[in-house]
């Protein structure tokens, strides 16, 4: 036994129970993205398309944000990452909001480190679903996003409450940063 681990690399020192969970952590989440993958519906590419066409805080297109959302129709798995005021959010309610298109039963659940945080998400979610105005197309996907219907609660909460595998087709985890 030896409390710590220098990695394959020899750049990394890490203690040993935290270098485990993390090897175990990423197989997981490798064996969760083998899933295939699925093809958008065409009611889902026609409201991409609306969607696509302005930023809504710019007035302006956004490709990152339009590839992330484009990923998240054809895959398990997507990570957003950003500075504060990047979009994340707003990247977020589009990918929700188009999912609920494909399929309005979807169970969602969002979950933070701390209480401030997961209501931050809720109220986050609501003033993007907000913004999403000026377009006939945008405006009706967007009302399928009614943040009442998404499960918030701290990441602790969730994970005591409910039972494995969590009984939720989408999870979003907001501020990382803040977990260990």
């Amino acid at each position: 036994f030896s409390p710590f681990v220098i990695d394959r690399a020899g750049e990394r020192i890490y203690f040993e129970r935290r270098f485990v969970e993390e090897k175990e952590l990423a197989l997981a989440v490798a064996r969760f993205c083998r899933e295939p993958v699925r093809d958008p519906s065409g009611e889902q590419v026609t409201a991409f398309a609306a969607f696509q066409e302005l930023d809504w805080k710019t007035g302006r297109a956004d490709t990152a944000q339009d590839e992330a959302v484009a990923f998240a129709l054809r895959h398990r798995f997507l990570v957003v990452t950003g500075g504060p005021g990047t979009g994340k959010t707003s990247t977020v309610a589009r990918i929700l909001a188009l999912l609920l298109l494909g399929d309005p039963g979807l169970r969602i659940a969002g979950a933070a480190p701390t209480g401030k945080a997961a209501a931050n998400l809720e109220e986050s979610l609501l003033d993007s679903v907000r913004r999403m105005k000026g377009n006939p197309e945008v405006e009706r996907v967007a009302a399928l996003l009614d943040p009442k219907r998404i499960f918030t609660s701290t990441l602790d909460r969730l994970l005591i409450e409910n039972p494995s595998p969590l009984p939720f087709d989408v999870l979003i985890v907001d501020e990382c940063s803040m977990m260990d």
